[in-house]
């Protein structure tokens, strides 16, 4: 399962598609299972992009708080999710 480096942890992601890039970013507490009826869709006819968060699924846990502006950096910062154009970002709400 692919996984890339992302500043302090691995980040687990899938990759499907192609042609433009969609990003799937689930709210804290979710994992890319959460975008399963989505990403089929989605995968049609554009690349999509959906990832595990810190601490979720088969992303690394780093034993620290975890804050707003962490959770919202990590997937900018995730070189996977490059692309020679910018995504279209696709973000389930995160309650709280």
């Amino acid at each position: 399962m692919p996984k890339a480096r992302v500043r302090d942890l691995e980040m687990f992601y899938i990759d499907v598609g192609s042609g433009a890039p969609v990003v799937l970013i689930m709210g804290f507490g979710g994992d890319h299972l959460a975008w399963g009826l989505q990403t089929p869709a989605f995968a049609a006819t554009h690349r999509v992009i959906a990832f595990d968060n810190r601490g979720v699924g088969q992303t690394d846990s780093p034993d620290i708080p975890y804050t707003t502006a962490m959770m919202a950096t990590t997937p900018l910062a995730c070189s996977t999710c490059s692309a020679s154009r910018a995504p279209t970002c696709a973000v389930s709400r995160w309650a709280g």
